[in-house]
């Protein structure tokens, strides 16, 4: 098993240190910073749950690869591809996505 918490404190401490640079530094417009959060924590937190091995956790699609299993270190029973907790990670980059392109392109006043 892998020490999933762990890696969720890592992920959301890399992203706060990025994302205080980047808005003080490069922020155009406001909300810019919160659909970048969006469109980077979404995917990591997508990868982070493909590595727990929660036998509660609900799967949309379900694909047993027990060589993959092994390559990432799970035990061969546990069904991958896509959990519930992957699909409303992909529904909020995609509308992190919609909200990024939407963002106007000026500088925003500080």
């Amino acid at each position: 098993l892998h020490p999933t918490q762990l890696y969720e404190v890592a992920v959301e401490l890399c992203l706060f240190l990025f994302l205080s640079w980047y808005s003080s530094r490069r922020r155009r417009c406001h909300g810019q910073t919160l659909a970048l959060y969006a469109l980077l924590y979404a995917p990591a937190r997508m990868l982070i749950e493909l590595l727990r091995a929660d036998p509660a956790r609900k799967f949309l699609l379900e694909l047993q690869t027990p060589a993959l299993n092994a390559l990432i270190g799970l035990p061969p029973e546990v069904p991958l591809l896509i959990s519930t907790s992957q699909a409303i990670g992909l529904a909020v980059f995609c509308g992190a996505l919609v909200l990024w392109s939407r963002l106007p392109r000026s500088e925003a006043p500080r």
